[in-house]
């Protein structure tokens, strides 16, 4: 009787570890970079966040979330590009904040669209992702202060910058990028398409702008 409920026990062990690694298998693929098979058909707008010109042979647009840490690693490689490929590359940026797991994504993603409003959408997306290790365990209230001293650093009018954080066109403006998030399948961040092609991208940049160069030598052919 001792062996078999040894033998139980042992069972039910184990089934609990394949469960654990399940469950965290699933939370990488939930943030992981790329993910096959996608394809974002939705055209550039004018309310996107974009850089590069409107006829380039490549278009890069990134889902992204600022209290993602694999956001971040990006960052610097893209902020790279931009300063090499502003001229043959396009880059769009749109939120894809994971709400389950990064509490303070949407915040972060209508603080950035906030500062928007007072043309300071990118050197807020800068803030945001270089401080992001300051900022991730505050509470929602502790963030809010935190974004209004970046804006302040930033040169935004604090009071408007508080008020629209909290507006509705705002958030409808997140609501936005979501809704084509969801329309291409995007469900982890970063996911880049290229093209509207989903595309396994280098957060080195060497090895990214390397990527960039050979597909736009591709497009010259």
């Amino acid at each position: 009787m001792q062996k078999s409920s040894s033998l139980v026990h042992g069972a039910w062990l184990l089934a609990g570890v394949v469960v654990v690694i399940g469950l965290m298998v699933w939370l990488g693929s939930r943030n992981s970079a790329g993910e096959t098979g996608k394809r974002d058909t939705s055209s550039v707008e004018s309310v996107d966040h974009t850089w590069g010109p409107a006829d380039a042979k490549i278009t890069i647009v990134e889902y992204s979330d600022f209290q993602c840490p694999a956001c971040a690693s990006y960052h610097p490689a893209i902020k790279q590009l931009q300063a090499t490929h502003a001229d043959k590359v396009r880059f769009v940026y749109r939120h894809h904040p994971l709400y389950d797991m990064h509490p303070l994504a949407d915040l972060a993603a209508r603080a950035s669209e906030a500062a928007h409003t007072q043309g300071k959408f990118w050197e807020m997306q800068d803030k945001l992702f270089t401080t992001q290790g300051s900022w991730t365990q505050l509470s929602g209230s502790e963030a809010t202060n935190r974004f209004a001293s970046f804006a302040r650093e930033l040169g935004i009018n604090e009071e408007q910058f508080r008020r629209d954080v909290l507006s509705n066109e705002i958030t409808s403006r997140v609501t936005r990028d979501m809704s084509l998030s969801r329309r291409a399948g995007v469900t982890g961040t970063p996911t880049f398409f290229i093209n509207g092609e989903v595309a396994q991208l280098s957060s080195n940049y060497a090895t990214l702008r390397a990527t960039i160069d050979s597909l736009l030598a591709q497009q010259s052919n």
